[in-house]
C-alpha cells in the first residue's frame, strides 16, 4: 500500500492522470459471540460457566451391565508359529479363546475395601471428590458380587479391565451431570441471561488464519478472506456448498471456519466441547451469517440436533444481527431463504 501511495504521489508530482486508489479489501470479520456477564463483565460461554455444577457421583446408578463389563469375554487366540523348510515364519491362528468371569480363578488376599481402594487409585478423577468415587465404586463391587454370583477375589484376578469399566461408567455419569447442567443453564425457565453483541467477538483474520492445509482445486475464489479456503476438499457437497457462499451476491467475504482453533475461529459451546460451524459470511448489510453443512444422513442425529438447537439460540439472541442454518443436504435454496430473512 505504502509502495502504490509513494506511486500515485510520484505521477501526480509530474502532472499525471492516476486512478483512485481501490477500496480497501475486507481482512477480518468480527463475529459475536455467544457471551454470558459475569460481575458486569462479558465472557465467551464456555465450559467452565456449567462444569462446576454440584452433583454426586454416589448417588448415580452403579451396576455395569455385561455389556460394560462382559462375564464371557474374549482372553485370546489360541495358534501355531512354526518355521518352514524355507526359513519362513508361519502363524496359524485357531480360534479364539473364550473366558468365563466365574472359571477363570482368583487372586488372594483381597477384600471389597482394598479392592475399590486399588480401583479408586487407577482411576484419574480431579473434579471428585475421593469420598464421593469411593461410595461409588463400593457401589460397583458390591452390585457385582451380588448379581453375578462371583467373589472379591475373582473379581480382583480381572482388576484391569474392571479398572477401564468402572473409569468408563464414572465418565457416563460426569457426561450426563455436564449435559443437566448445561441444558439448565441454556434452556430452562432458570436460564441465565446470555448475550450476541459486538462486545465480545471473534476476529476471524487474514493475517491469523491458521489452516494446516490448503484447498487445491482449479477453481478461482472471489470472496475468501484469503486467497484460498483451508482443510476443505476440492469435491463433493461441502465444496460446493463454499461455491456457492462464494457467488452469492449478498456476500461481501466469508471464510471456512477451521477447527479446533479457539483464538482464531468462530466456535459455540455445546455440553461435551466447541462447536465450529464450516463457514462464516460478512454481509454486504453488515449481518453475518454462518452455515454448517450437514449431509442429509447426518441432519437427525443427537449431535446435529443439539448443534441446531445451540446455532438458533445463538442467533435469537442477535437481535437479527447473526444469522445461523445448518443444511439438510446440499440445499442451497435454504441459504437464499435465510439470507433473504429479515428476522
Amino acid at each position: 500500500e505504502s509502495k502504490e501511495a509513494v506511486e500515485r504521489l510520484y505521477h501526480q508530482s509530474h502532472g499525471r492522470q492516476v486512478s483512485a486508489p481501490k477500496p480497501e479489501a475486507v481482512k477480518s470479520i468480527k463475529v459475536p459471540a455467544l457471551s454470558i456477564r459475569i460481575d458486569g463483565q462479558l465472557e465467551f460461554f464456555e465450559e467452565s460457566h456449567f462444569l462446576d455444577s454440584p452433583w454426586k457421583l454416589s448417588e448415580q446408578d452403579a451396576t455395569l451391565t455385561e455389556k460394560d463389563f462382559p462375564s464371557q469375554y474374549v482372553a485370546g487366540q489360541e495358534g501355531t508359529v512354526d518355521v518352514t523348510d524355507a526359513g519362513k515364519i508361519e502363524i496359524q491362528f485357531i480360534d479364539q479363546v473364550q473366558r468365563q468371569l466365574q472359571l477363570i480363578g482368583f487372586e488372594p488376599g483381597w477384600d471389597v475395601a482394598n479392592l475399590a481402594n486399588w480401583l479408586d487409585r487407577q482411576i484419574p478423577h480431579p473434579d471428585i471428590t475421593q469420598t464421593e468415587t469411593g461410595l461409588f465404586i463400593h457401589k460397583v463391587l458390591t452390585s457385582l458380587i451380588a448379581t453375578r454370583k462371583v467373589t472379591v477375589e475373582q473379581l480382583a484376578q480381572q482388576k484391569f479391565r474392571l479398572r477401564n469399566a468402572v473409569a468408563a461408567k464414572i465418565n457416563f455419569h460426569r457426561q450426563g451431570a455436564k449435559s443437566t447442567a448445561y441444558n439448565r443453564m441454556l434452556f430452562s425457565e432458570d436460564a441465565a441471561e446470555l448475550e450476541v453483541n459486538a462486545e465480545s467477538s471473534f476476529e476471524l483474520s487474514e493475517s491469523t488464519y491458521d489452516a494446516n492445509w490448503l484447498c487445491e482445486s482449479g477453481y478461482r475464489w472471489r470472496n475468501h478472506l484469503t486467497k484460498f479456503p483451508g482443510e476443505l476438499k476440492s469435491e463433493g457437497e461441502e465444496f460446493e456448498c463454499a461455491q456457492f457462499l462464494d457467488t452469492l451476491p449478498e456476500v461481501a467475504r466469508w471464510v471456512r471456519n477451521i477447527e479446533r482453533r479457539e483464538r482464531t475461529s468462530f466456535w459455540l459451546q455445546t455440553s461435551t466441547d466447541k462447536f465450529y460451524p464450516d463457514f462464516v459470511a460478512l454481509l454486504k448489510d453488515g449481518r453475518i451469517l454462518v452455515v454448517e453443512y450437514k449431509g442429509s444422513d447426518r441432519y437427525t442425529t443427537d449431535d446435529s440436533k443439539e448443534k441446531r438447537i445451540l446455532g438458533d439460540l445463538w442467533e435469537s439472541r442477535s437481535n437479527g444481527r447473526c444469522l445461523f442454518l445448518m443444511t439438510n443436504g446440499p440445499d442451497w435454496q435454504a441459504i437464499r431463504d435465510k439470507v433473504a430473512s429479515k428476522s
